[in-house]
């Protein structure tokens, strides 16, 4: 075996693997069909506020992502035509190297044969001195034709080695030599893109000639079974060839429409491998019966393998290239080829050799050879047979071939990026031959292109009324829902269920589009039962959106999506989960899937600190995004500083959207107002209410009047009950326009003026309560608000009264350490792994309501202006007067007498004179 045979032989395999790869692992790589992502945000409870009368959440936003399937448009596949064209080169020309060695006559014969293909190959639009001239044919022929000729008729006895690089040498050259003349635009990929027509010709002289190698190939195998046996084997050949002839016919009328009973017929290309490999036991039978026009058996046996590796790569570039018409070009000649072929071939074996058959003799050796006349005539019964299908399939051969021309040069023109003329190539090819979908679809999109949505859609409805396909009806709906026609688009969706009633795509995006017209139980049933990752992720969306059957949701850890929309279910249960997105610390690119990892996990559980987590935030914030991706990304550090009690920062960021985002300002000041609630500033909280009423927001509820009255926005709780219909809480009653004191009323007058007042005031709210679940709800609270008012003693007090509640009993552990914390009012003794957990991760000046908290972090810091910095910052939201007091004190030593002064005048507009002076003789 020599080099040539090696390496056609692995070329054959390697046009084998990648038929196969591109026919059954890879169909859709040419037209892909990719899921784009696109998300929804639903609102879930961060947390509830308890005012230990009612709580109510405070509402966030999740994602829900969404997988819809788009047709992508098709693929420009320049690599894969480059290669073909450079395989086809270098095949050819080895084919010339073998031509060479023929006798005169079958080389004048080849040589002509050559020429004439050559002719099919449009070498001349490489365009050559001018448009269309034929200086590049010439050179062609030269480079190609010239060193056989020259070696055939002067040195005829040159080595096949000398032959072979001579004839190598100048066609390797001659093709650069046609590209660097060109004048077109990559003519590299012109000249590969047409050499295919060649290659189709010289395809479908290779079926003809191993038309009939599957049965020979069986009998030869039969006669080397019955050799000195004897037993009857043409009932065996019979049997064996009605079956394959039955499969050929049941192939032929599927192909041409006509299939009745609906049997399956086995994939072609992969008939195309065997019986290309069955058909080099045939050549080799020729080979030795019958005259050859060369001197050596393995010049015979490189000419098939040549003949066999084209068919294989033509076979892969209409399959890679979605050349349709190509593609069934080459089925219907190889179905043609071997019904006529085979059943011609079996005539002749019955007619000539039946009596020796069973013989047991080596009949093999001369079924070609003392018939040869006979066989000859069968060959021409054989095309005659053939050119019968082809009448029947109404000479469909014919248009397919001028389609696939057409589409190798829309091809060529969709490569190099001119628009208009593949559109019209594409359009004159589709309108030729219709089962092309290739052709209409990319029509479809290079009018998108042009931006001309009205004839594409045109262009895509004629494709579904003559030719459908998922394709065109993904895009249809895409095109039609982008317009919000969304009817239509589910319309289409529907119909293209009706033709293909199992195709998942379309399934998966009428689910999508039926969701969002509220039709939540459709889509649920529609995507059931499907087990692609994309429509699992979806129909947990769907789930969670539409509240629908939560209690069975499929669980996949391995599937991101899916797993994201699982974990905004459990936050909008309120539930933890041990689902887990972000385990690794990298960096973070602005995405949709970046968007709805940070928002929905840290709506659940967080891992770094608060710090860290925001700093990669604003680093995202720092990239080139849009004004929407910008606003999405606030919204997420908002939520993650509300995780972290990071207070201060989330209120700074909630008003710079309501100022930045006017459209949404309703929503964001409603979202400042749950904040001030739950730090038990209603006042502000108030104010934020009717801010966010008057920007829009009308979602009232009875816990927004309670927050607005107890607010000392009276008057306007009043008139948004009357408004907006919404009725105050039970157990407020008015008498005579008047708030009955009941103990609910109490508890709340005391609750919602803790923040700013002072020791004897929260110590008589305490005793004014009665209710003891209120009374342990109020003293927790000056627990975490008030205990740098209080000594050892008045705070074991509180902690003896929520002992008595058994709300409280169980986080025993809890309050006692909290308990030494306020006590000690040093951080670094805690032992409890909750309350470690929230002094470690975040900074104690964060939330300015935690009063003792600012008063850690002063003691934490020895720079007076670092010092008056923090309590400068806590004032601005929270009320204390001893924070107040020490603010004022802090001025002083830090040399800003100015703003002590100011601080103080500022502190009469809540504390009465004599107050304010025990205040200062104590800490001043």
């Amino acid at each position: 075996m020599n080099l040539s045979t090696i390496l056609l032989a692995i070329l054959c395999l390697a046009g084998s693997i990648l038929l196969i790869w591109v026919s059954f692992f890879n169909p859709s790589s040419g037209m892909p069909i990719e899921p784009g992502l696109f998300s929804e945000k639903i609102k879930i409870p961060l947390q509830f506020i308890n005012i230990g009368l009612t709580q109510f959440p405070l509402e966030v936003e999740n994602y829900l992502v969404f997988q819809n399937f788009e047709s992508l448009p098709p693929i420009v596949q320049r690599f894969n035509t480059l290669s073909f064209g450079i395989i086809t080169w270098f095949l050819i020309s080895l084919a010339m190297v073998y031509i060479s060695t023929f006798t005169r006559s079958y080389f004048i014969i080849s040589s002509v044969a050559v020429i004439v293909l050559m002719l099919l190959s449009g070498v001349n639009g490489l365009n050559i001195g001018a448009i269309n001239s034929n200086y590049a044919f010439i050179i062609l022929i030269l480079g190609l034709m010239a060193p056989s000729v020259i070696i055939n008729t002067f040195f005829n006895q040159t080595s096949l080695i000398v032959r072979g690089l001579t004839i190598f040498t100048i066609a390797a050259i001659t093709l650069p030599i046609l590209t660097a003349l060109s004048q077109v635009t990559d003519p590299y990929l012109m000249f590969s893109e047409n050499i295919s027509l060649v290659n189709m010709i010289i395809t479908v002289l290779f079926f003809a000639y191993i038309g009939h190698s599957v049965i020979t190939a069986i009998f030869y195998m039969l006669i080397k079974m019955n050799k000195g046996v004897g037993i009857k084997i043409t009932w065996h050949l019979t049997v064996l060839f009605l079956i394959y002839l039955v499969m050929l016919i049941f192939t032929f009328l599927d192909l041409t429409g006509n299939m009745i009973f609906g049997m399956p017929t086995p994939p072609i290309p992969l008939m195309v491998i065997i019986v290309g490999a069955l058909g080099f036991i045939e050549v080799n039978l020729k080979i030795d019966q019958i005259r050859q026009p060369y001197s050596y058996k393995i010049i015979g046996q490189m000419v098939y393998l040549i003949g066999f590796a084209i068919a294989l790569f033509t076979f892969w570039k209409a399959e890679f290239s979605v050349n349709e018409p190509m593609a069934d070009f080459l089925k219907h000649s190889f179905i043609y080829t071997q019904l006529a072929f085979s059943l011609l071939f079996f005539g002749y074996l019955m007619a000539n050799f039946s009596d020796l058959m069973n013989s047991g003799q080596s009949i093999e050796r001369v079924i070609f050879e003392p018939n040869f006349f006979a066989y000859f005539h069968m060959r021409i019964g054989s095309l005659i047979a053939m050119i019968s299908l082809v009448l029947f399939a109404d000479g469909v051969l014919a248009l397919q071939f001028g389609a696939s021309s057409t589409n190798v040069t829309a091809d060529y023109y969709y490569a190099t990026e001119r628009p208009l003329e593949a559109g019209i190539l594409y359009e004159n090819s589709w309108a030729r031959y219709r089962k092309n979908k290739k052709s209409k679809n990319a029509s479809a999109h290079l009018k998108m292109v042009q931006n001309q949505p009205t004839l594409a859609i045109r262009e895509l409805e004629e494709s579904f009324e003559l030719s459908p396909s998922v394709n065109d009806i993904i895009f249809l709906s895409s095109v039609l829902h982008r317009q919000d026609k969304i009817f239509d688009a589910i319309f289409f969706l529907e119909k293209g269920l009706d033709l293909f009633p199992e195709n998942s795509y379309l399934k998966n995006n009428l689910a999508l589009l039926q969701s969002k017209i509220n039709q939540g139980e459709m889509a649920y049933e529609l995507l059931n039962g499907i087990s692609h990752e994309a429509a699992i992720a979806n129909k947990i969306g769907i789930q969670t959106k539409h509240l629908i059957k939560t209690e069975q949701v499929a669980t996949d850890k391995d599937n991101l999506l899916a797993s994201i929309n699982r974990l905004a279910l459990e936050n909008l249960k309120g539930n933890y989960s041990d689902i887990m997105l972000l385990s690794d610390e990298h960096e973070m690119e602005p995405t949709i899937t970046t968007k709805a990892l940070l928002a929905n996990q840290w709506s659940n559980k967080t891992i770094r600190s608060t710090s860290e987590d925001l700093a990669m935030i604003d680093r995202i914030l720092a990239q080139d995004i849009s004004s929407g991706e910008e606003e999405d990304y606030r919204q997420i550090r908002i939520l993650r500083s509300l995780q972290g009690n990071h207070i201060n920062q989330a209120l700074t960021y909630i008003n710079g959207l309501a100022f930045n985002y006017p459209g949404s300002s309703g929503f964001y000041h409603h979202m400042a107002a749950m904040v001030y609630t739950s730090q038990l500033d209603f006042e502000k909280a108030a104010r934020e209410l009717v801010r966010a009423e008057e920007k829009g927001f009308r979602n009232f509820r009875p816990e927004h009047l309670l927050i607005l009255y107890f607010g000392q926005q009276m008057d306007r709780a009043e008139l948004y009950a009357i408004k907006h219909e919404v009725a105050w809480p039970k157990w407020m009653v008015f008498h005579d326009n008047r708030l009955v004191l009941n103990e609910e009323v109490v508890f709340l007058n005391a609750l919602s003026t803790l923040n700013e007042s002072t020791k004897n005031e929260f110590l008589e709210h305490l005793a004014s309560i009665r209710r003891e679940d209120l009374k342990a709800r109020y003293a927790y609270e000056i627990i975490w608000k008030k205990s740098h008012w209080l000594d050892r003693a008045a705070m074991e007090s509180l902690k003896a009264i929520l002992m008595k509640n058994e709300a409280y009993v169980h986080e025993r552990a809890f309050i006692d350490d909290l308990v030494d914390l306020m006590d000690s009012m040093d951080a670094s003794q805690v032992k409890h792994d909750r309350l470690l957990h929230m002094i470690t991760l975040n900074k104690l000046d964060q939330n300015a309501y935690r009063t003792p908290f600012i008063f850690m972090a002063v003691d934490q810091v020895t720079d007076p202006i670092a010092q008056y910095n923090i309590l400068q910052e806590a004032t601005d939201y929270n009320r204390d007067p001893l924070l107040w007091i020490h603010l004022v004190r802090q001025s002083r030593l830090a040399g800003l007498d100015q703003y002590a002064g100011e601080a103080l005048n500022t502190l009469r507009g809540w504390v009465d004179d004599a107050t304010l002076e025990a205040l200062q003789i104590e800490h001043l």
